[in-house]
């Protein structure tokens, strides 16, 4: 395809590396990492991806280097986004998909993490106006998609790390938080999470949230609430 012949397999030889100059390198990730690349021969600069041991495994082509966003790898997979197109790209430098940042002012590209796309789409018509948002993975399989009523989209679709997103709705006049589980494809609801978006799953388990309580009322200080990656919920005293 036409996305994949930007992606060129690195050639490992004394003449390739003797026109090359590196210009900048971002910090590794999954054992690679982007930087730019000076070629001397062509007067441009592109960007590639090093190994550990500094070799160029593959070189992403005609693109100017600062209108470019790329990211570290991770659970697999970068990105590269410019201003007209997103690239799913694997360790290999397999260019997986190819999402438009936006298609109309209707629908773009507003999240993406882990080789996951989150796609917004505003929908309206004589009887109802809403926004649609679809999650695709990696190989572009649709995963779940939600609605969301009215003519303002939701602050954002916020990633949490191992495949679990989540995102701050009212629902019958309660702020709650909506969290999508990859691994289990579930939804899980929280009202003690709304708002706190500093959630990590560095394991399988995260806090998502804390409550305040009185001891000489309850016998204890806080309980802290835990969700593990597949959406299962508990709660500790402490």
């Amino acid at each position: 395809s036409k996305e994949d012949k930007k992606i060129k397999k690195a050639k490992d030889t004394d003449k390739f590396y003797s026109s090359i100059t590196l210009e900048y390198t971002c910090d590794y990730s999954e054992d690679l990492a982007w930087a730019i690349l000076y070629d001397e021969k062509k007067d441009t600069s592109q960007y590639g991806v090093l190994d550990k041991k500094g070799k160029v495994q593959f070189l992403f082509s005609d693109l100017e280097t600062d209108s470019v966003t790329v990211t570290s790898f991770s659970n697999g997979y970068g990105y590269v986004q410019t201003e007209d197109f997103l690239y799913v790209i694997d360790k290999r430098g397999t260019v997986m998909n190819t999402y438009p940042m936006e298609t109309t002012d209707d629908k773009k590209v507003v999240a993406y993490e882990d080789g996951y796309v989150w796609i917004e789409e505003y929908i309206s018509g004589f009887e109802e106006a809403y926004y649609k948002y679809v999650l695709y993975d990696a190989t572009g399989n649709c995963l779940t998609e939600f609605k969301h009523e009215g003519t303002e989209p939701i602050d954002g679709v916020n990633y949490y790390g191992k495949g679990v997103w989540g995102y701050d709705t009212q629902r019958d006049e309660e702020s709650i938080q909506l969290f999508y589980c990859t691994n289990s494809d579930k939804w899980v609801e929280s009202n003690i999470a709304h708002g706190n978006h500093d959630i990590h799953f560095y394991e399988e388990s995260a806090v998502i949230g804390i409550t305040s309580e009185d001891p000489d009322e309850v016998g204890y200080r806080a309980k802290l609430y835990i969700m593990n990656s597949d959406g299962d919920l508990k709660d500790v005293i402490i």
